[in-house]
């Protein structure tokens, strides 16, 4: 079986492992201090400007905690997305306000223009599936913006990398994440005082006061595999956009729809997703019996959770209904690509 996601994980990446288990260095040290340096100066900001967590869930719980964002507060978030940023939100006591997505997948700008109300703190915007969302017209809201960039490390808008323009942005290193730390997260901003209230909270000890904290910082032991991945992370884009060319020139010749290019955003393409004009649950089913792991790129959108009207959210339903995304990461063998594209073929 093909699976739909898999790791990327090599020798080097247990070598920093073991160096830190042989110097006993396994905690919250200067592993997680140079991790957290090498990936903010993917930014150009220096290493104090990011923090280390245990998940992208945990970076933004505290990211909104850190905004002063709780009791009664609206932060306004796609629909179409998985539970994380609608449970962190939850988490920090505020009230999580859905909107629509456009045809790109990402955050509809008119839909959550119409959501912005006096108790609006925030806008969510995820950069869904490696691909930008296009994020200069919610830079003049006038409300914070907070960049969703768990599926999107190292993407670029207008040559800029995604996580470069709100308040703060959050990223995942979740085990098929761009890289991984097996789990684990990142908060990023420009703002330094803003990043020591984060770090503040990470940890419960050696404080003089009773201020909100939490056990959710990450260990050496990660951070060690982080920095590894990190070295190959420009490999990785680069393999990723050599399989999505591969796809790309097969089902150009097809009636459904690929991932579109799009002018000043360039995709990384943490998912390849395809809009069928076909059953979706006969496609996955097909694809599962030669054995390729398809999926649901969204197992299921925010407003059917919480029974919303579907009718309000018309962008977020056709992705839901009619979108797959196949196999598509840097693990993948080009005898793979070949037999995912044969099959694919047959269906699309």
């Amino acid at each position: 079986m093909i699976q739909h996601s898999k790791p990327n994980i090599k020798k080097n990446d247990l070598v920093g492992v073991l160096e830190c288990m042989v110097s006993d260095n396994i905690g919250d040290g200067d592993t997680v201090k140079k991790f957290e340096s090498e990936f903010s100066g993917l930014f150009g900001l220096r290493s104090n400007h990011a923090v280390t967590v245990s998940s992208g869930t945990d970076a933004l719980q505290l990211g909104l905690l850190a905004m002063g964002i709780g009791q009664g507060d609206e932060v306004i978030i796609p629909s179409y997305l998985c539970t994380s940023p609608y449970h962190a939100i939850k988490n920090a006591g505020a009230v999580p306000v859905l909107c629509d997505i456009g045809h790109d997948y990402n955050i509809s700008f008119e839909s959550a223009k119409q959501k912005i109300t006096d108790k609006t703190k925030a806008i969510i915007v995820a950069h869904l599936f490696g691909l930008p969302a296009d994020i200069d017209p919610f830079m003049g809201l006038g409300v914070p913006i907070i960049e969703d960039c768990a599926q999107a490390i190292s993407a670029k808008y207008n040559g800029e990398p995604v996580g470069s323009f709100g308040k703060f942005s959050f990223f995942s290193f979740y085990a098929t994440k761009m890289i991984t730390t097996g789990y684990g997260g990142m908060l990023l901003t420009k703002d330094t005082k803003f990043a020591a209230s984060v770090r503040s909270m990470r940890h419960y000890d050696k404080k003089e006061d009773l201020s909100t904290s939490f056990n959710c910082g990450m260990s050496d032991i990660q951070a060690a595999i982080g920095i590894n991945q990190l070295k190959r992370l420009d490999h990785f884009v680069n393999l990723r956009g050599h399989i999505a060319e591969m796809y790309n020139r097969k089902f150009l010749q097809t009636h459904h729809e690929i991932p579109q290019k799009y002018d000043g955003r360039d995709n990384v393409y943490f998912r390849y997703p395809i809009r069928l004009q076909r059953s979706l649950k006969d496609a996955l089913k097909f694809l599962y019996k030669n054995n390729i792991e398809a999926a649901m790129p969204v197992f299921k959108p925010l407003h059917r959770y919480l029974d919303l009207p579907a009718s309000d959210f018309p962008g977020t339903e056709e992705a839901y209904l009619k979108t797959m995304s196949i196999p598509i990461y840097p693990a993948l063998l080009n005898k793979e690509v070949e037999y995912i594209i044969k099959v694919v073929s047959r269906i699309i």
